[in-house]
């Protein structure tokens, strides 16, 4: 396959973004498209940003994925934690209800339980425990 970068700078934010498997791109990616088979492409994080996965030469962007990507998507019902099925809206109404959200510790508890398929079920392809802790903090402050 040669030299594969891991990361590559989103031309539309300028922010760092890092490969994604073909498995997650296959999970992910509507069938309408299409990419040549040594195809690498990256995952913007950038909530701002219309890119999800780009290259030099490709920008994906919502409507040419399958679900709404948590992480750019801020719509309360759009997951962030997508092995076990935690959304925005809910960890929200235990941070306003309680002052706290047992998303963290019952994510980390059904991983050594069950284990995760983040890096096919996670648009980003990594695990969501530190974004997931991100959320937490900007609920606990707002």
């Amino acid at each position: 396959m040669g030299d594969v970068q891991n990361k590559l700078e989103c031309k539309s934010c300028n922010k760092i973004g890092k490969i994604v498997s073909k498995d997650t791109l296959k999970y992910f990616l509507s069938p309408n498209v299409f990419l040549e088979k040594d195809t690498n492409l990256y995952f913007c994080k950038t909530p701002d940003c219309d890119a999800i996965y780009f290259n030099d030469d490709i920008k994906i962007i919502q409507d040419d994925v399958k679900v709404f990507v948590g992480l750019k998507n801020v719509s309360p019902s759009a997951n962030v934690c997508y092995c076990f099925k935690w959304s925005r809206e809910k960890i929200k109404l235990q941070i306003q209800t309680s002052g706290e959200t047992l998303a963290l510790g019952t994510i980390q508890s059904n991983i050594k339980k069950f284990g995760c398929s983040c890096e096919i079920l996670n648009p980003s392809g990594e695990c969501c425990l530190s974004d997931i802790s991100n959320i937490i903090k900007e609920y606990k402050k707002a």
